[in-house]
């Protein structure tokens, strides 16, 4: 990784931080997968990021509009109920999200 690269990383931790002062990794991963594969499955997505369903699930609930704990998520990212087959949810970006993506792509 290059200077360039590294600074381009830190601004990109900044954007996330800015949302999130603690905001894991984990997280940050997980919103990059969706926008890069608009409307993954969540099984697809734990499989490609080598997560547990559970703890795929869970890190879903805290970047979208409402976190699991009944708490305010980030509303990053948006689970919804595959229509082809309704024992799937699908994950997309938000409308924050995507506008976070936009800002991500300007770095």
């Amino acid at each position: 990784m290059n200077s360039l690269e590294i600074r381009q990383s830190a601004k990109l931790i900044d954007l996330f931080r800015v949302l999130d002062q603690n905001i894991p990794a984990q997280q940050i991963s997980l919103f990059i997968e969706v926008a890069t594969n608009e409307g993954i499955t969540m099984q697809n997505l734990a499989n490609k990021l080598g997560l547990l369903q559970s703890t795929c699930s869970r890190t879903v609930s805290a970047l979208s509009k409402v976190h699991r704990v009944n708490k305010a998520g980030l509303d990053l990212v948006e689970a919804k109920e595959d229509p082809m087959d309704r024992r799937f949810k699908v994950v997309k970006l938000s409308p924050k999200g995507k506008r976070l993506w936009m800002q991500i792509q300007d770095i």
